[in-house]
């Protein structure tokens, strides 16, 4: 059974934080709207909560939109046009496939909820992002000079940093990430051998897709939460859904 209603958010008249810049949950919603959300979210079928998801993806991207304009120095347009839960086997998918060629941006996740941050980017996007931020082309992310490499991870941990600031204000765990590395590989290699490798991963990821727009062009990235099977336990607790709704 679906929700009587879920609430709906509006940025209007929403302002960052005075001293962090971000967009913060609380400085953007209400608290009885935010006690109104969790309060609903008791018994609502996965479907009313894929627009929840989408919201923290918003809360995200809002998040990073000001952290990448100090860094790129231009605004940058950022939206999320997917926020769901995939089977671990479907995220090739949301790619391509498993032999697609990704760089990405990983980040170990600790405190309440333990896992992996994977934020990718296909080679095209990733070269064209290089191309704008440094003026500079490559062929590929294996020619990338230690500079540009350095662009991508920062640029895949301040997003990575924002999304999961936006998944703490909301549901009120808490994150600890370490430090990001750079790679560039399969997609599938990426994920039996950096993720799975060492540690049990549950069979449901989160997938944020986001979307930046830089001088009209749209550049495409994808942000996966690996959990292990008690933290996916917590996150879904704390957003009101079971496991065997997804």
């Amino acid at each position: 059974m679906l929700c009587a209603r879920v609430a709906t958010f509006s940025w209007e008249g929403a302002k960052p934080s005075s001293t962090t810049g971000r967009w913060a949950l609380s400085g953007a919603f209400p608290l009885s709207t935010r006690r109104l959300v969790r309060n609903q979210r008791r018994g609502c079928h996965l479907e009313a909560y894929l627009g929840v998801l989408q919201e923290i993806g918003n809360i995200g991207v809002g998040n990073a939109a000001t952290a990448l304009a100090e860094l790129i120095g231009t605004k940058v347009l950022i939206s999320v046009p997917q926020a769901t839960f995939v089977p671990l086997e479907g995220i090739f998918n949301m790619v391509g496939d498993a032999e697609e060629p990704v760089a990405g941006v990983l980040v170990r996740v600790g405190g309440e909820i333990k896992g992996t941050v994977l934020f990718a980017f296909s080679a095209p996007s990733a070269m064209e992002l290089i191309r704008r931020l440094l003026g500079e082309g490559f062929s590929d992310p294996f020619s990338l000079t230690p500079e540009a490499a350095s662009v991508l991870q920062e640029i895949g941990n301040i997003l990575t940093g924002a999304f999961l600031t936006a998944i703490s204000e909301f549901t009120g765990l808490t994150f600890v990430p370490e430090v990001p590395f750079y790679t560039y590989d399969m997609l599938g290699s990426i994920v039996s051998t950096s993720l799975v490798a060492g540690e049990v991963i549950a069979d449901r990821v989160l997938f944020f897709e986001t979307e930046f727009m830089l001088d009209g062009q749209a550049i495409t990235a994808h942000f996966f939460l690996f959990l292990t099977p008690p933290s996916l336990a917590t996150l879904l607790k704390s957003l009101g859904l079971a496991a065997e709704n997804l």
